[in-house]
């Protein structure tokens, strides 16, 4: 996985593009005060939302299912990323507390 530079490109570049191109990806949610963990679909968010809407547009709006307060952990996590010429999982880190 990159790091540096490279990673904050990449960052925003994901963060920005419809999530419908991110389909294959999946979003991990923690929550620091009950420390629920949860795992989202793009592809169900896309159901959801709409394909046109971005990460920037959803992930303030997550919010934990079990105590309902925002996560302070968000990842996008990409499961095959074999299709974008890696090996591996690639992970961004959405949100940090």
């Amino acid at each position: 996985m990159p790091d540096g530079i490279h990673q904050n490109r990449q960052r925003e570049t994901l963060i920005r593009l419809p999530i419908a191109d991110l389909v294959g990806w999946q979003l991990l949610a923690s929550c620091g005060a009950c420390r629920a963990d949860r795992i989202l679909m793009v592809s169900d968010l896309v159901a959801r939302y709409g394909a046109e809407r971005t990460l920037v547009m959803l992930v303030p709006r997550l919010r934990c299912g079990t105590c309902r307060r925002p996560p302070s952990d968000v990842v996008l996590r990409n499961k095959y990323p074999a299709q974008m010429g890696g090996s591996g999982f690639v992970q961004v880190i959405l949100k940090k507390p």
